[in-house]
């Protein structure tokens, strides 16, 4: 679950994809995450994670033709601040630290 600014930016790319008649098809990793600090008197936290470019595709709504993969077995670690809110944490932003590596690790 995402707050601002990252549910924002999720938003616009998603509405940038339906403006082009593009849609995303896929299933998200499921695994744990590195929590690397809290912050704010555990208000707000960072956490690394490695992402799976291979899961996904953007495909055509109309047809549901697949329009572009993403590369199988390439992963990202990104970082992301989270933000507890309502006792649940969301992301609040997310950045990529390393893209296109063959394995990852946690950078600690």
């Amino acid at each position: 679950t995402t707050i601002d600014p990252q549910l924002a930016a999720a938003g616009e790319y998603l509405a940038t994809l339906r403006a082009d008649g593009h849609a995303v098809r896929g299933e998200p990793d499921h695994h744990d995450v590195w929590g690397i600090a809290a912050f704010d008197f555990d208000r707000s936290g960072l956490v690394y994670d490695c992402v799976t470019l291979g899961n996904n595709a953007i495909i055509d709504l109309s047809s549901g033709e697949t329009v572009a993969e993403n590369d199988e077995g390439g992963v990202d670690l990104r970082g992301g601040l989270l933000r507890r809110v309502d006792g649940q944490w969301m992301a609040a932003e997310v950045t990529a630290i390393e893209e296109g590596l063959e394995e990852c690790t946690s950078p600690e």
